[in-house]
C-alpha cells in the first residue's frame, strides 16, 4: 500500500466525469491565485520523483503542476488573477479542468476529454467564512448520467484548521462503497505547504488545486485514521528552515487494524522551494 501525507491508501476508481455550460469567471477584485510559497518539490522515499513539482512566473502564479515524475503535467490558465483552467499536457491525454465561480468561490470543476466530452465534475460547498466544507465527485456512467463518486466533508478548528476530513466512496462502476475518516490534531504555527495533497486521493485521478481555499494554515502533528480499510495513528514531528517552512517532516505510523495492527512504519516527507 501506498503511504503519503496524508497517508491515504490507493484506491482503483471508475473514470471521470463532466459538463457543457460556459464556466462563469471570478470578479476582477477578488483577491489573487498568487502563490504565498513559492514550493518547487514535494518528495517521499519509494515514490516517483519528484512527486509534486510545481513552476511559477514572476508574478508569483503556478503556471506548471505535475505529480508523479510527470505521470500528470498541467499547464495552469488564470482570468481575471483566479485559477480558470488546468490543462493536461501529456499525449495522448488532454483532459482539461474547467473552474467555474459563484460569489468568487470555486462551484465547480468539469473535467473534458480532448473530444470536449463532459465525464467528471465536482461540486464544492462553502461555510459563511468561505471555508470549503464539501466537495462531491460525480462520474459520467453510460446510459445512466452522472452519478455519486465521491464525497468529501471537511470540519474546522477556530483557527481555521482542518479538523476532520471523512471521506466517502460510492459503489459505482469497479469502485466499492467506503467510509473512512481522518482527524488531525496538535498542529505547530509554521506554515502548510501541502495540504493541496489531502484532497488528491492518489495517481489515478487528475490532481486539482485550490489557491484561493485554505484548509490547513499549520501542519498537524497527529492524523488518525479511522473506518473502512486500515486504521493508523502517525505522529509527525518537522524541521523548518529560516523562513518558518517545513524542509522535513519525519512520522511514526502505528498500525491498528490489519495483518500489521500493533507495529510501528517510519514515513517521512522533503519539501524544497525556489527562495
Amino acid at each position: 500500500m501506498w503511504i503519503r501525507h496524508p497517508l491515504i491508501a490507493f484506491f482503483i476508481f471508475a473514470a471521470l466525469s463532466c459538463h457543457k455550460d460556459p464556466a462563469p469567471t471570478p470578479k476582477p477584485d477578488h483577491p489573487a491565485d498568487i502563490a504565498a510559497v513559492r514550493l518547487k518539490d514535494i518528495n517521499e522515499p519509494h515514490l516517483p520523483s519528484p512527486f509534486y513539482h510545481f513552476e511559477y512566473n514572476d508574478s508569483g502564479y503556478i503556471t506548471n503542476a505535475s505529480f508523479s515524475s510527470g505521470l500528470g503535467n498541467y499547464d495552469l490558465v488564470y482570468a481575471n488573477k483566479r485559477l480558470f483552467q488546468m490543462k493536461m499536457n501529456i499525449l495522448p491525454n488532454k483532459d482539461i479542468l474547467q473552474y467555474s465561480y459563484l460569489n468568487d468561490d470555486v462551484a465547480t470543476i468539469d473535467i473534458t476529454d480532448k473530444n470536449g466530452v463532459n465525464y467528471r465534475r465536482a461540486h464544492l460547498s462553502y461555510t459563511p467564512s468561505h471555508q470549503l466544507k464539501q466537495l462531491d465527485w460525480e462520474t459520467k456512467v453510460t446510459d445512466a448520467g452522472f452519478v455519486p463518486e465521491q464525497t468529501l466533508k471537511l470540519s474546522y478548528n477556530p483557527d481555521g484548521n482542518l479538523r476532520e476530513l471523512i471521506t466517502n466512496y460510492h459503489a459505482v462502476g469497479s469502485q466499492t462503497e467506503a467510509l473512512f475518516t481522518d482527524e488531525f490534531e496538535n498542529y505547530d504555527d509554521k506554515v502548510n505547504v501541502d495540504a493541496f495533497s489531502l484532497l488528491h486521493p492518489d495517481q489515478n485521478h487528475h490532481l486539482y488545486l485550490l489557491p484561493g481555499i485554505k484548509i490547513q494554515l499549520n501542519n498537524p502533528r497527529r492524523n488518525i485514521r479511522t473506518g473502512d480499510g486500515v486504521n493508523y495513528n502517525v505522529s509527525y514531528t518537522y524541521t523548518y528552515d529560516g523562513k518558518g517552512r517545513p524542509t522535513l517532516r519525519s512520522g511514526d505510523l502505528l498500525w491498528q487494524s490489519g495483518a500489521d495492527s500493533g507495529k510501528h512504519f517510519q514515513v517521512s516527507t522533503t519539501f524544497s522551494y525556489y527562495d
